[in-house]
């Protein structure tokens, strides 16, 4: 069954209208638990207490607020909220074109497919025209009471839009303070040739979720009435800069193996 569209747009490109639908390109996998009772292991439910009375408060008496200062809340009511909300026109534009290499890996957040509605002719053509220049398009959207903008690139046959994260959300690397350490030629020499060794193609079917996996068989033996065994993994001492050289000789000799 083919996965439903989650948002109809038009794409403008110029002067031409492409009608798309955007479809979302990845699951995330997680395991969702209940919290219950340790008594009769019945599901909680969750209750609203005012710190200042100590008591419990309904819904209908709720209020948002945001605090500007330490115990000092603003009031925002939801039709306030939803006046800030751009609004939903369910247009996407096309700003400019630029080179792939000119985005900061660190700004791509979420990948989407962008599909054709109905008439693809121009979605083609715009499609083969990103795939020829090398190009990336970014664009502008609002969706959902949000505001959006990223970068639209051929994928395959298709048009693959990713969502990006707005400048002021990454973090600077000056913030870490760290220190630069001199390398040595002998050990550069030895991690470039590991490197060599270890080389591959990547296949993204041979990296599973261990965690995920060994939770969901560990819920399972436990429905089931079993005591499921799980071996805790080894944690390894880290390398001493001394032993450097040394720890990429042995890997350079079992990588020849």
């Amino acid at each position: 069954m083919p996965p439903r569209a989650i948002f109809k747009a038009v794409l403008h490109f110029g002067d031409n209208e492409i009608p798309v639908k955007l479809y979302s390109a990845m699951t995330e996998e997680r395991v969702h638990f209940r919290l219950l009772h340790k008594k009769d292991k019945a599901p909680l439910s969750v209750r609203w207490y005012c710190s200042k009375e100590d008591k419990p408060v309904n819904s209908e008496n709720t209020v948002k607020g945001f605090e500007v200062a330490k115990g000092q809340y603003v009031v925002v009511e939801p039709d306030e909220i939803k006046k800030a909300q751009p609004v939903t026109d369910r247009t996407m534009e096309v700003h400019h074109f630029c080179s792939p290499n000119e985005i900061d890996p660190r700004l791509y957040n979420r990948p989407y497919y962008l599909g054709p509605d109905n008439d693809d002719s121009i979605y083609a053509t715009l499609q083969h025209a990103l795939k020829e220049s090398g190009k990336v398009g970014l664009c502008t959207w609002t969706m959902r009471g949000h505001s959006y903008y990223g970068a639209l690139k051929p994928y395959g046959d298709i048009l693959l839009l990713e969502t990006l994260r707005y400048a002021h959300e990454i973090t600077p690397i000056k913030s870490l303070a760290l220190k630069k350490r001199k390398v040595s030629t002998a050990e550069l020499d030895s991690a470039i040739a590991l490197i060599e060794q270890l080389k591959d193609t990547f296949d993204p079917s041979e990296y599973q979720n261990e965690h995920q996996q060994k939770l969901m068989y560990f819920i399972e033996q436990k429905a089931k009435g079993k005591k499921p065994k799980m071996e805790r993994p080894k944690r390894k001492k880290p390398t001493r800069p001394g032993d450097l050289q040394k720890t990429l000789e042995r890997s350079l000799q079992r990588a020849h193996r």
